[in-house]
C-alpha cells in the first residue's frame, strides 16, 4: 500500500489538494502522524503543528488502554473503564498521562501553544488508528477550540 510513511503523506496530500484554498492547519499525533502530516503540510502549503495526545494505559498491560487525554484536558474514557479500575487509579493514571504530554510540548514543540484553529479547516493525522481513543482526544480538542471543519483521513 505505502513504502513508508513519507510516501503515505505524498499520497494523502494529493488527495487532499481539494482542501488548499481553504487555508488548513495540519496537527499531527506524534510519533508516526508526524512524517504523514509534513508531507501534507507541505504540499498544501499550510500551518503545521504536533498535537499531542496520549492513551491511557491500564497499570499492568501498558499496551492497551482504556482512554486517552489531550493536551487541553479532553478526555475520551471507554464506556466499561469503571468495571476494571477504581476512580482514583484513572485519575492517577491521567495525571501522569498529563505529566507526559506538559514534558513533549516542551521537547517537541519547544513549550509553544496550538495555533488558534477556531474557525479554520483542520487536518488531524495520525499513522494509523488502533483502539482510536487517542485520535477520539484529539477530535474533542479540536472541537472545543472550535475548529471550523474537522477532516480525519481515515474511512
Amino acid at each position: 500500500m505505502f513504502k513508508n510513511r513519507k510516501d503515505a503523506g505524498e499520497k494523502l496530500a494529493q488527495a487532499l489538494e481539494k482542501y488548499r484554498e481553504e487555508h488548513p492547519v495540519v496537527l499531527a499525533i506524534p510519533r508516526g502522524g508526524v512524517e504523514v502530516g509534513l508531507q501534507v503540510s507541505k504540499r498544501l502549503g499550510t500551518d503545521f503543528c504536533l498535537v499531542i495526545a496520549r492513551k491511557l494505559p491500564f497499570p499492568d498491560n501498558p499496551e492497551a488502554g482504556f482512554g486517552a487525554v489531550a493536551e487541553n484536558g479532553s478526555t475520551v474514557i471507554i464506556e466499561n473503564a469503571g468495571y476494571w479500575l477504581a476512580g482514583e487509579t484513572v485519575e492517577r493514571i491521567k495525571k501522569e498521562q498529563i505529566a507526559e504530554i506538559e514534558r513533549r510540548i516542551n521537547a517537541l514543540r519547544g513549550g509553544k501553544p496550538l495555533p488558534d484553529i477556531a474557525g479554520r479547516t483542520v487536518i488531524l493525522v495520525d499513522d494509523g488508528i488502533a483502539m482510536g481513543s487517542t485520535m477520539r482526544a484529539a477530535i474533542e480538542l479540536c472541537r472545543n477550540k472550535k475548529a471550523k471543519k474537522l477532516w480525519l483521513p481515515y474511512q
